[in-house]
């Protein structure tokens, strides 16, 4: 519930605010990279319950090391008014690693017949 409110809060910003073209974090920018933050923190338990459900514990794990990067990064971020220089090279891997596992979840949930087939597809 909670992640599903800052995932809102972070696309309304979107939605509403220009964001700025420069490299560092301005005004507004700061509240949705914090709700960007908790969102993907407070996604972890339900991804570590669907790998488990999935009998892929540890894809679950491997997930929740990418989100977890992603989510310490972002606050440094957040911190710091500016993405650290090492952010691109821990971002790509990180979102490959946390898609390419959500997408093994997703498949073995879905071939098991615990996921219907309009889920898996939007778990892709």
């Amino acid at each position: 519930m909670g992640a599903a409110a800052a995932i809102a809060v972070g696309a309304v910003v979107q939605l509403t605010d220009d964001q700025s073209s420069e490299s560092t974090v301005v005004g507004i920018e700061h509240l949705m990279l914090a709700a960007f933050t908790v969102s993907v923190l407070l996604l972890i338990p339900m991804v570590l319950g669907l790998a488990r459900a999935a009998d892929l514990p540890r894809l679950g794990l491997a997930t929740v090391v990418g989100m977890g990067v992603l989510g310490a990064t972002t606050i440094v971020s957040n911190i710091n008014g500016e993405e650290p220089s090492f952010f691109p090279a821990i971002a790509g891997p990180a979102n490959l690693l946390w898609l390419a596992t959500l997408i093994a979840v997703a498949v073995r949930l879905r071939r098991s017949g615990t996921l219907s087939r309009p889920m898996a597809i939007m778990c892709r």
